[in-house]
């Protein structure tokens, strides 16, 4: 049935109802199958959370890329964060056929001192409080 049906079977299990702090999980992370992790994510991923300055805030991108595979795998060194753009109307993209409107990440020139607002959101890689659920549930 696809991944957005996985994701809801997964958001029932853990978050039942929908309700915040499922199984005593405060956080909600979505992530493609491919991810990989630098020590110490979880704690940076919180932190960045908290810098948001938002009452319901949620951390989304697509993830700088890495190279090799199993556990030769090397996260990317880029220092800068990536923010997820929309392709401009006139690319070939995005009047494919298919009408979607497409994506992809920006390298930023500099490294920003908080997370960046941003009207998009990747299904890919998303963090945010597990309250979340209750209010965008997967259905």
């Amino acid at each position: 049935r696809g991944p957005g049906w996985a994701r809801f079977l997964v958001e029932r299990l853990l978050y039942p109802g929908s309700g915040p702090h499922g199984h005593g999980t405060h956080y909600y992370l979505q992530i493609d199958s491919h991810t990989r992790f630098v020590p110490k994510w979880d704690q940076e991923l919180i932190r960045m959370l908290h810098e948001c300055g938002s009452p319901q805030p949620v951390l989304s991108t697509y993830p700088l890329p890495y190279e090799g595979a199993g556990d030769a795998a090397q996260c990317s060194r880029e220092p800068r964060a990536t923010l997820l753009c929309s392709l401009p109307a006139s690319a070939p993209a995005f009047g494919h056929p298919d009408c979607m409107l497409r994506f992809r990440a920006r390298l930023l020139a500099q490294l920003p001192d908080a997370p960046i607002p941003s009207p998009f959101w990747a299904a890919g890689f998303s963090f945010a409080p597990s309250a979340l659920l209750a209010d965008v549930p997967y259905d």
